[in-house]
């Protein structure tokens, strides 16, 4: 069925088996130090992110999107799980449950300033499309690409123009366009998992400028097709999750190396190039990032054997890392999986820790 072994429900399932053995005390030796503790932040880089209240019975959240301040929608779901697709809403810094429920997960989210909201996943049938104008969320018809293909994430760069992307036997990529969606063929990427060759992270500058990353690969659509591009990640063993662009000359995609550790690509207008990290214990990487100026770029994900949540930032000058809150007690271990800003000092990530969901923000409260 529905991709348990997609690259979101295998990752997720594999922290939270994680989540739950660092909170049992069952730490192994070979672990122990990659769970002592979340990597110290630069002097000077609070940030002053908090946890914030989220809905009771939440599971992990995966996607997040703001129309506007104060007005940001998050998603997420456990696809093999009786809770299924969630959809939460935030009205002035307060989260309510406001959709889903059926069988699935939705993994990825997109909002226009319209209001106007499309979010993608996976249902018992293969890939699951949903959206809303503010109002109600309501399913809307999928191409047939086959029950052991999910999507991960959407951008849209005009209304009525959206792209997905995901994975499956194959990479996926999906097209709306004169307000239905249809299957568009990608390059071919040689891969023996369905991990390598799925598309995580998607981000549109422009209406015919779009990038998407997965695992090694970085794919380019100018307005006719998609193409693959030299990946500085390749180099580095390394596993992209996330883009985002603040131009069309200015992206930058996360991930992961090997090691793993957090994996930073840079976009300048020519060529990707390899981005220096601040340093972070072992077993770090992050998830998501998103920019909301010109080298104002915020990244999420999960350090420390992903015992607790990751937060950096570019700030202008380089990466950093920026300090966030310490789970503790009922909820003492979590991984932030995606961000939103609307501006620099308004941020919202959203993940999931050992008692299901889990929201942070920077923004004033």
């Amino acid at each position: 069925m529905i991709g348990a072994a997609q690259q979101r429900v295998a990752r997720g399932a594999a922290v939270l088996a994680l989540l739950l053995v660092a909170g049992c005390g069952s730490t192994s030796a070979s672990t122990a130090g990659a769970l002592s503790g979340p990597s110290p932040p630069v002097a000077g880089l609070t940030g002053g992110w908090r946890v914030v209240a989220s809905p009771a019975g939440g599971t992990p959240l995966y996607g997040i999107a703001c129309v506007a301040a104060a007005n940001c929608w998050a998603v997420g779901g456990a696809a093999e799980g009786t809770a299924g697709v969630e959809i939460e809403h935030d009205v002035n810094g307060t989260w309510t449950l406001a959709g889903g429920g059926q069988t699935g997960q939705l993994n990825g989210i997109t909002c226009l300033d319209t209001g106007v909201c499309w979010a993608v996943g996976e249902g018992p049938y293969g890939p699951l499309i949903e959206t809303s104008a503010g109002d109600a969320w309501r399913t809307v018809p999928a191409p047939d690409a086959g029950s052991d293909y999910w999507l991960d994430d959407i951008a849209c760069p005009a209304p009525g123009d959206c792209w997905a992307v995901g994975g499956g036997p194959e990479t996926l990529i999906e097209h709306y366009s004169g307000g239905v969606w249809s299957v568009v063929r990608g390059p071919s990427l040689a891969s023996g998992t369905a991990e390598a060759v799925a598309l995580g992270g998607i981000a549109c500058p422009g209406q015919d400028d779009c990038w998407a990353v997965g695992g090694t690969a970085i794919e380019h659509y100018t307005g006719t097709a998609w193409t693959l591009v030299t990946s500085p990640a390749g180099d580095s063993g390394g596993n992209l999750a996330s883009v985002a662009c603040a131009g069309i000359s200015d992206c930058w995609a996360v991930g992961s190396t090997a090691a793993p550790l957090p994996l930073l690509n840079h976009y300048a207008g020519s060529a990707w190039t390899l981005a220096s990290s601040p340093a972070v214990r072992g077993g770090s990487g992050l998830e998501g990032v998103t920019c909301p100026a010109p080298g104002d770029c915020w990244a999420v994900g999960g350090q420390g054997g992903n015992s607790q949540p990751l937060i950096e930032t570019s700030g202008g000058a380089g990466w950093a890392v920026v300090g966030s809150p310490t789970l503790a007690g009922e909820r003492s271990s979590g991984q932030l999986q995606n961000v939103a800003c609307t501006a620099s000092a308004d941020c919202w990530a959203i993940g999931y820790s050992d008692d299901g969901v889990l929201i942070e923000t920077d923004a004033a409260g």
